[in-house]
């Protein structure tokens, strides 16, 4: 089994706690939520034969517990970054975070004597557009937010909590993409064989 953590945040009502509910238990709630601090969430899926774990960390949107985000998502290998398609503020704050993490996670590696260029070099990042059944209250585009994304080497994803559009499919992505990170990390970890040595027999 593999075993991945990751946290998803932003800023306030954007829906990010409908998403990890909905995926992980499969409902929407019908009451506003507000998360306090974190909360944490888990969803078993197969992927090509093999079992993955998912450990979400939900964190709080409210400036108020900015400051605790770092404890979260310092070794986690994805970052979810959730706005809501109808308020733009929401999608700058997206911008404000990605600055974040790159501090955040460039201190981390470099304290393990590696170098970090990209941020996606070090982590998953997706950005995710939700609440895409508001159509008619949209003002961010998706090409807009596509752009930024690949910007930033992020994967974009349009999603609806409400009438869970788009959940499954970005996870599974997700998925995808850990296993792809996991097995090369596995290849390049295991020790090169030892050439063997020709010998040679003369007859005469």
């Amino acid at each position: 089994m593999c075993k991945f953590e990751f946290v998803d945040h932003c800023c306030l009502n954007v829906g990010k706690t409908a998403i990890a509910i909905r995926y992980s238990e499969g409902v929407f709630p019908t009451r506003p939520l507000s998360t306090v601090g974190a909360s944490f969430l888990t969803k078993n899926i197969y992927v090509d034969n093999s079992r993955i774990k998912f450990q979400i960390w939900d964190t709080a949107g409210q400036d108020r517990f900015r400051s605790l985000a770092p404890m979260y998502y310092r070794g986690a290998c994805v970052a979810v970054l959730v706005y809501d398609v109808t308020v733009p503020l929401s999608f700058e704050k997206v911008k404000l975070w990605v600055e974040e993490l790159k501090t955040n996670i460039q201190e981390e590696i470099r304290c393990m004597l590696l170098t970090v260029i990209h941020l996606r070099y070090s982590i998953v990042l997706i950005v995710c557009g939700n609440k895409i059944d508001l159509v008619e209250k949209r003002q961010v585009s998706r090409e807009i937010a596509l752009q930024y994304a690949g910007e930033i080497g992020a994967v974009y994803f349009e999603t609806s909590a409400k009438n869970n559009e788009g959940i499954d499919q970005m996870f599974l992505e997700i998925a995808k993409k850990l296993l792809q990170k996991h097995h090369q990390s596995n290849s390049q970890a295991e020790p090169s064989p030892k050439p063997v040595q020709n010998s040679s027999v003369c007859c005469s």
